[in-house]
């Protein structure tokens, strides 16, 4: 893996236990800061819902309520393969399919793919 192959990983977990687009949203609000996650049944904290949306705090909390995370920085010209790979295989692709549409090899494909199913392991349970 590479330098920032750590930060990738983190960001898989929560491109896959979050969706997309509020791991996009976390990660760009607090890249390289420290959070704590409240328990909560039901989102309060206004920072966090303000950040993510009802339904992202909500995603959050279940995941991760009651932890601290240190969020990765985001840097998108690392990051967008996964971000693209995780959004064709949310929405059924073969592997050939998000090869032709992203742009990359087989090999590649696979190998984000093998990284986000390792990332949802670390959600406490389904969505």
């Amino acid at each position: 893996m590479r330098k920032k192959g750590i930060a990738f990983a983190q960001i898989a977990v929560y491109v896959e236990s979050l969706g997309i687009e509020t791991a996009l949203k976390l990660v760009g609000g607090w890249g390289g800061l420290t959070l704590y996650v409240p328990g909560f049944s039901e989102p309060k904290d206004p920072l966090i819902l303000a950040a993510l949306g009802f339904d992202g705090a909500e995603a959050l909390a279940h995941c991760y309520g009651c932890q601290t995370l240190r969020i990765p920085e985001l840097d998108l010209s690392w990051y967008a393969n996964l971000v693209r790979v995780a959004t064709f295989k949310r929405h059924g692709f073969s592997d050939q399919e998000t090869m032709r549409e992203v742009g990359l090899s087989r090999d590649r494909v696979k190998e984000l793919k093998n990284e986000l199913a390792k990332a949802s392991k670390n959600c406490r349970g389904p969505l």
